[in-house]
């Protein structure tokens, strides 16, 4: 095993800038080894960034404690919460590190929207919460405490600090029974009463409850539909249901999105889309109850500020993809992930585009499914959305940033998505544990309608 003896970090001058300027940083490394020596630090910076490959620095021979630094500059390209990874080359696992820097305006912003604190079963505080989102670099936060609203002072108190410029910290309530869960976005009204959907799951009180939200200008995701069968809705309900937002394919309480009871949803999800009644988002979400936990998984996506309205707009829209860690853009024609094409004539030829990006360099595939309207009965079946096309990157750069394109002919009624897989997830690397998880990425589907 390759032990490190460097420690490495990097500085800024200020902790935020905006777009388009180009900012000075240092790196920083000394000899934590009783010998001399040196060796080779790789820096990566983000996706959208200038330059965007990985920048390689020679320290030289260190005497034992000794520092070295040396300068870098780096030009984002859009707003957001970015981090800068570093490690020292051919140990990246045991060196692993990252900085972050807040740009403002327009652009790429991360965040979970399903986490607790104190306030209910948690076990750390809104403060605690917020310092680990933002040391992963995230940039909102939707506190869901179980059936109540006691936290809002707190966030609201929150949102009036010079702090709250660079972190959006949203109030919410998870609707919590004992026949299912689910979240209520942007709904200013107090709980539910959870003993309104009584002890089994029963279609038409729960359709009331969406609807009721619904009208109050709520978005609602069902939770965890089967993370554990004292409180599943059941897939009868799940398949009648109808005008939720969506439902969370990868909540990461107890399981990884490859784990069987988020691949469960992930069909589920898919076989609601078949059914056709109305297009069903799918969300990432840590549901998490420690500190450490929160952020991973994550949602990222386009939002043109950092405030409730945008992060609204942009769960609406479900541009916006599920990681623990790399980055995965999808886009047909003009239409990108969340959106619907609309084709004038069938078939029709179009243009698929995927990027995935991994700030460790280890993608290993990405994955384009595709499902079809009417396919299937209610009751399910197969995961309607089968992989059509498959694709791995075949260069240490590809590995790092992979971009491909197909030409598909599409008809009415159809709906693509697009997973991908990593060695590990950057964004959930943990350095102290002894194995790191998969790293997985997936996006929300593009519809495709007739004019």
């Amino acid at each position: 095993m390759i032990m490190n003896h460097l420690r490495i970090w990097v500085e800024a001058p200020f902790d935020s800038g905006e777009p388009n300027i180009s900012y000075r940083f240092e790196i920083h490394a000394q000899n934590i080894s009783r010998c001399a020596m040196g060796g080779t630090i790789s820096l990566q910076p983000p996706l959208w960034a200038t330059p965007g490959d990985t920048m390689e620095f020679e320290t030289g021979i260190l005497e034992p404690g000794a520092e070295w630094e040396q300068a870098f500059t780096i030009r984002f390209l859009y707003g957001g919460r970015v981090r800068l990874y570093y490690w020292e080359k051919e140990a990246q696992m045991e060196t692993l590190g990252w900085a972050v820097f807040d740009v403002k305006g327009a652009g790429y912003y991360s965040g979970d929207t399903h986490a607790h604190s104190s306030y209910s079963d948690g076990h750390s505080s809104l403060e605690e919460n917020r310092a680990s989102m933002l040391d992963k670099g995230h940039s909102f936060l939707y506190s869901t405490e179980h059936n109540t609203l006691d936290h809002l002072n707190e966030i609201q108190c929150f949102s009036r600090t010079r702090e709250a410029e660079r972190f959006l910290h949203a109030a919410g309530w998870e609707y919590t029974t004992t026949c299912g869960h689910a979240l209520a976005y942007f709904v200013s009204a107090g709980p539910y009463p959870p003993e309104a959907q009584g002890s089994t799951p029963n279609i038409d009180r729960w359709q009331r409850f969406v609807d009721e939200m619904t009208a109050a200008g709520g978005w609602v995701f069902l939770a965890h539909p089967y993370e554990a069968p004292c409180y599943e809705f059941g897939d009868e309900l799940l398949m009648e249901i109808e005008n939720i937002a969506g439902i969370e394919v990868w909540n990461g309480f107890n399981h990884h999105a490859l784990d069987s009871p988020n691949r469960r949803a992930f069909s589920r999800w898919d076989r609601i889309n078949a059914r056709g009644v109305f297009h069903c988002l799918g969300n990432a979400v840590s549901d998490a109850h420690t500190a450490k936990k929160h952020g991973n998984p994550f949602i990222k996506g386009y939002m043109r500020d950092l405030n409730i309205e945008c992060l609204r707009e942009m769960l609406k829209s479900g541009r916006f993809f599920g990681s623990n860690g790399p980055e995965l853009y999808f886009q047909m024609g003009e239409s990108q992930m969340g959106d619907t094409l609309y084709i004038d004539e069938e078939p029709k030829t179009v243009k698929a585009e995927i990027l995935l990006f991994d700030p460790g360099g280890r993608i290993e595939k990405v994955v384009l499914r595709k499902g079809t309207k009417g396919t299937i009965d209610r009751r399910g079946g197969e995961n309607s959305a089968k992989a059509i096309a498959e694709a791995r990157p075949s260069s240490a750069e590809e590995r790092r940033r992979f971009e491909t394109s197909l030409e598909l002919t599409v008809s009415q009624g159809e709906f693509y998505r697009v997973e991908a897989f990593t060695e590990f997830g950057a964004a959930a690397f943990d350095p102290s544990a002894s194995k790191q998880e998969a790293g997985f990425a997936f996006t929300n589907p593009i519809w495709i309608e007739r004019l």
